[in-house]
């Protein structure tokens, strides 16, 4: 029998499918972000991580360079289309020391206690049951291994709650709300995810900082080409519909104007913790 859970997922797997290039491409650049995951992994030559929802595969990339030689990194996804490119990412890097895999981070297909790190960037909150995620990911890690992940912050400090409250507006039944992503943006709620699943250590900070954009109706547009939720549920929209949470999404976001540009909150939160 199909579940919620179910079709969530299906939802998210032909998002990101149908995104994955331009979601490659934008995503390229944003290496201080990654940076800072990876110094928080504290990663040495020889480990073996597995990067959780990794996309077109510029973490596990990066992970990969500093893990050499006799280190390696497997990056998994729900997306086929994006293994696929984070694969010719990989190969036009010529870093060999990574692979591609497409596995449901609830249920890896890996052996227990194999990983030294296990990394996830901003993909937890994508998942319908992330307490089972993270439960895998304390699965595959060795004793003393750590997990790394990053999720969107609280509602009210990330651009992405203007975003949903923008697309109700339109009055339209929607498939899910885009609220869905916004769910763990808590401190306490994420301590005890880990710690439910028997880390220890655990870690959590605020990190990320505001995006930049001069014009809030071209983002609107951007982010509706790379957000393999956020798109789906735009296209579930009448034109009028769209027209009209676009225009709401614009007139709210001038809260933000800072002269000439919009500095739209983006707030995250980094947790890191201990097997």
């Amino acid at each position: 029998m199909r579940t919620d859970d179910d079709a969530m997922r299906a939802r998210e797997r032909a998002g990101y499918d149908r995104v994955a290039e331009a979601y490659s491409e934008n995503s390229r650049g944003q290496r201080a972000r990654r940076d800072a995951l990876l110094r928080e992994a504290d990663l040495a030559p020889g480990h073996t991580v597995l990067d959780v929802c990794t996309g077109p595969g510029w973490l596990a990339i990066e992970a990969a360079t500093r893990v050499t030689p006799r280190g390696e990194v497997l990056g998994v996804d729900l997306s086929s289309r994006m293994c696929a490119v984070a694969e010719r990412n990989a190969r036009e890097a010529s870093v060999p020391n990574v692979a591609f895999r497409v596995m449901d981070a609830e249920h890896l297909d890996l052996p227990e206690a194999a990983r030294d790190r296990v990394l996830c960037s901003l993909g937890l909150m994508h998942m319908p049951n992330p307490a089972r995620a993270v439960a895998e990911f304390a699965r595959v890690l060795r004793p003393g291994g750590r997990a790394i992940a990053t999720v969107w912050g609280p509602p009210e400090e990330t651009f992405l709650a203007l975003m949903d409250s923008s697309l109700r507006t339109a009055g339209e039944p929607l498939s899910a709300a885009y609220s869905y992503v916004l769910r763990l943006g808590d401190l306490d709620l994420l301590t005890t995810l880990f710690r439910d699943a028997g880390f220890s250590c655990i870690a959590v900070r605020a990190t990320g900082a505001p995006t930049i954009v001069s014009d809030a109706g071209a983002f609107w547009d951007r982010f509706q080409g790379i957000g393999g939720l956020f798109g789906g549920l735009v296209g579930e929209l009448s034109p009028a519909g769209r027209a009209t949470a676009r225009a709401e999404f614009v007139r709210r976001a001038e809260v933000y104007r800072r002269g000439i540009e919009l500095a739209l909150p983006a707030s995250q939160l980094m947790v890191g913790a201990v097997r």
